[in-house]
């Protein structure tokens, strides 16, 4: 099993529209970082369901855990 935990800051939550589907919200993300960076600063851009994004607040900090299993 592997596991990454990374660490960084909600930068931005944004409704997508619908389209069909059911409503989700994409949430761009910035992680810690040692040294200078020279790309974009969103690092991860994840969409979750609405319901979820509701828990999360802009400016905050915040973990997610990357799990693969054999």
């Amino acid at each position: 099993m592997v596991r990454i935990c990374l660490r960084g800051t909600c930068k931005e939550i944004g409704i997508i529209p619908n389209n069909g589907e059911p409503t989700r919200c994409q949430v761009r993300l910035e992680l810690d970082h040692n040294m200078s960076i020279e790309y974009h600063r969103y690092d991860i851009q994840v969409f979750i369901p609405i319901e979820f994004a509701s828990l999360l607040e802009v400016g905050r900090t915040f973990t997610v855990a990357l799990e693969q299993n054999d």
